[in-house]
């Protein structure tokens, strides 16, 4: 049987996507205080592990607001990268964030 290294926090990243105020009020499938509260969970475990941290954003200065206060309180250094595509994955801040 083959040894699997355990992950470090060097080879992990968490992505936040559009953790903004004005999507939430799109999300039907799930409790909207729920999803924040997990995402500010996660966030915090991130913090805990000293795992880096990037935030996105979509429409921030038009309609879905900034990234959420509470997150902006547990990540105070990360700087969310406002996204101009609709896809985080076709956007080359993001990608170059996250693939230096």
């Amino acid at each position: 049987m083959s040894q699997i290294p355990l992950l470090t926090p060097g080879d992990c990243v968490l992505v936040l996507v559009d953790e903004q105020a004005g999507l939430a009020f799109a999300t039907g499938s799930s409790d909207r205080q729920g999803l924040r509260s997990a995402a500010i969970a996660l966030a915090q475990t991130a913090v805990a592990f000293s795992i880096p941290v990037i935030a996105s954003t979509s429409a921030s200065k038009v309609y879905s607001g900034p990234l959420m206060p509470p997150l902006r309180a547990v990540l105070p250094d990360v700087t969310p990268i406002e996204r101009r595509n609709m896809n985080l994955w076709e956007d080359a801040a993001v990608k170059s964030a996250i693939w230096p």
